[in-house]
């Protein structure tokens, strides 16, 4: 897998959020042009260029491409975790969390989370 730009994962969430396993053209951009203007051929340059990646593929149907994403959000979003760890943190999840914690970049409602999802795991491991 490959790492993708700002701009591709914008598209992707586009895509992924959609709920359709389909989605054409017209409604990617009209997603993303919420949050941001682009227009239609550079669109069209970044999808082509995921598809070259691997990771979308088109789907002509008459005179409209639609796209189908060739991966799960959740499979990219494990992938770029892993690289950001390994880059930054020595592969190291402690060093993660560690770093995210002194930054304050956790809420009190974060934390607790946190806690009752250690404390289920712990509770799992110790069946």
């Amino acid at each position: 897998m490959e790492l993708l730009t700002k701009r591709e994962i914008e598209i992707m969430n586009a895509i992924w959020f959609s709920g359709k396993e389909l989605v054409q053209t017209g409604e990617i951009l009209k997603t993303i042009n919420l949050e941001r203007k682009l227009s239609r051929q550079p669109l069209q340059s970044m999808l082509t260029r995921l598809c070259e990646k691997g990771v979308l593929e088109c789907v002509k149907e008459g005179h409209f491409n639609f796209y189908r994403s060739q991966i799960d959000r959740e499979e990219y979003r494990k992938f770029e975790t892993a690289l950001l760890m390994k880059r930054l943190y020595k592969n190291s999840p402690k060093s993660l969390v560690l770093s995210l914690v002194k930054d304050q970049s956790f809420t009190a409602e974060d934390i607790k989370e946190l806690q009752e999802t250690f404390g289920m795991i712990s509770q799992t491991e110790n069946s």
